[in-house]
């Protein structure tokens, strides 16, 4: 992926990261071109002038430039092929505006939900659901909650009569 594009070229991946040799175990020959993890590595290191080390010839800053934009193109169209669907998952006041909806009951007094951990947030937002993540404890909150809502909506007793 990064071997010369023209004779004049000092940049390649071949002599650190190839078949015959590959620095921290790396072979970038090898390496799927749909693992932006790996890829997003390379790009960091090249960056931050990490790579090539400081000992081997250096790419001039339009090589530079240039190897990053198209690995940053590639990063971002293997992304978007292999988005996966995610579990969809309620943010906190999207549950708490359900129990409100679906039960009737005023939650402006005390907010059920100041037991479930904060939302993570993605690109600035707190209700994707690739960021939001369910885990037991977290299940376990949203259960412990509905009981409780559910306990404030019903009353025990003798069922009201219909009213038309």
């Amino acid at each position: 992926m990064l071997e010369k594009r023209n004779p004049s070229s000092k940049l390649t991946a071949s002599k650190c990261h190839g078949p015959e040799k590959q620095q921290g175990k790396l072979r970038l020959d090898a390496v799927a071109v749909d693992n932006a993890e790996i890829w997003q590595a390379v790009v960091d290191r090249i960056a931050d002038g990490e790579m090539p080390p400081d000992e081997k010839p250096q790419p001039d800053v339009s090589e530079r430039t240039a190897i990053l934009k198209t690995l940053r193109s590639r990063i971002a169209g293997a992304s978007h092929q292999t988005k996966q669907v995610s579990l969809r998952r309620l943010n906190r006041a999207q549950y708490r505006n359900t129990l409100r909806d679906l039960l009737r009951i005023d939650l402006t007094a005390s907010d059920p939900t100041e037991l479930f951990p904060a939302d993570d947030e993605k690109e600035e937002f707190d209700n994707l659901g690739e960021a939001l993540q369910m885990s037991d404890f977290l299940l376990r909150q949203y259960l412990k909650v509905a009981r409780l809502a559910f306990d404030q909506a019903t009353v025990e007793g003798e069922q009201p009569g219909v009213q038309t």
